[in-house]
């Protein structure tokens, strides 16, 4: 099957027909159903076997990381101008070149000035009182015990479970470090740098923009930004309007689901001359294209206290990125812009972001 994979791949280097371009989707897919089989025999041969060895260093678990591995290798990808490439520095530049393109600022429009503030919710005094308290050993043993024990490591190397397993022994330093980060206001160097992994976002992606970059970062940058999410949390729901449920406590994204189809119904009902429609608005790519300056803009309208907005920025400004490519990790880079998906924090600063622009739609259709 690789044989014949390989064959085909070796001629479309030299000319693309659709009929190759078909036969390599056929083979890929029959290899990817060869792949899928054999990871679900060694499940069955293992029954408990799995929960009790899939992590540990077995045959079991060395099999199945060589399978994960092989199905998550990229081997191939169009570029820009729509031809294959397949060779592997060639491809590695490519991912790099375009995730430096992806967080830089080139060819983007300032719009910090171009959405109102007026009526945008704010934090009262006592809000800001309850965000700024000191923070609590308590706080930070609480966020590092809730971490997934097995979440893949950062660019240092360690995983929650070492943390975990060594609390008597690292606890001591551990709070130490992240309450001098609350008081002091700086992150020691490279704390804040990240490894992108790819995750497509299709079954087969034949570009670099179909993947996603997840944010794989060290765990005692995560346990400052979780100490701060689990504060955030008492009052992130006054921020956001009801028009956005995801990552907001008490709300489900179902809850949208179930308007939607209330809308939909609603507006088959109607009858008249009047026409009505609804619009989808897909913003690609949004987490990477946040700027860093709306995102301040946005923290002093919402009411943060000076302390927050620079210990925010100091956790979303100002880290190296690494492509992790095949699992090999690539030159770093310095982004200019966008939230990491994979920091804590992102998700409710995003939402934040997109609160900017629910304001500016509510105010349009106000006016009409």
């Amino acid at each position: 099957m690789v044989t014949n994979i390989k064959e085909v791949q070796d001629a479309l280097e030299v000319l693309q027909t659709d009929v190759l371009l078909a036969r390599e989707e056929v083979l890929l897919k029959e290899f990817d159903a060869i792949l899928e089989q054999e990871e679900t025999i060694w499940f069955q041969k293992s029954r408990e076997k799995h929960i009790a060895l899939g992590d540990r260093n077995t045959s079991f678990f060395h099999t199945s990381t060589v399978i994960r591995r092989r199905r998550n290798r990229i081997e191939m990808l169009k570029n820009d101008e729509g031809n294959w490439v397949t060779e592997g520095p060639e491809l590695e530049s490519l991912a790099i070149e375009y995730y430096k393109r992806l967080y830089s600022l080139d060819d983007v429009e300032l719009v910090v000035n171009k959405l109102p503030l007026e009526g945008f919710p704010r934090l009262s005094g006592e809000e800001r009182m309850s965000l700024d308290k000191p923070f609590l050993p308590s706080e930070v043993e609480e966020a590092i015990k809730r971490m997934g024990r097995f979440k893949a490591p950062g660019p240092d190397g360690f995983q929650p479970v070492f943390y975990q397993s060594c609390w008597d022994v690292v606890r001591d330093s551990v709070i130490r470090f992240v309450l001098e980060f609350f008081a002091t206001g700086q992150l020691p160097q490279d704390t804040n740098d990240a490894l992108l992994v790819l995750i497509g976002k299709v079954t087969k992606p034949e570009k670099i923009s179909q993947f996603r970059p997840i944010s794989l970062c060290n765990v005692l940058f995560k346990t400052i930004t979780k100490v701060m999410v689990n504060r955030l949390k008492m009052v992130i729901a006054k921020l956001i309007g009801p028009a956005q449920a995801s990552f907001i406590p008490g709300r489900l994204s179902t809850d949208n689901i179930v308007v939607l189809q209330e809308a939909v119904h609603s507006m088959r009902r109607k009858k008249g001359k009047k026409g009505w429609m609804l619009l989808k608005l897909d913003l690609e790519k949004a987490y990477d294209r946040i700027r860093w300056d709306f995102l301040e803009d946005t923290l002093v309208a919402a009411g943060f206290s000076d302390k927050w907005i620079q210990w925010i920025l100091q956790c979303v400004t100002g880290p190296s990125m690494h492509v992790l490519w095949n699992g090999e990790k690539t030159e770093a880079f310095r982004p200019a812009r966008g939230l990491r998906q994979g920091d804590p924090l992102s998700p409710y600063f995003f939402v934040l972001c997109m609160e900017r622009l629910c304001h500016l739609v509510e105010g349009l259709m106000e006016e009409k």
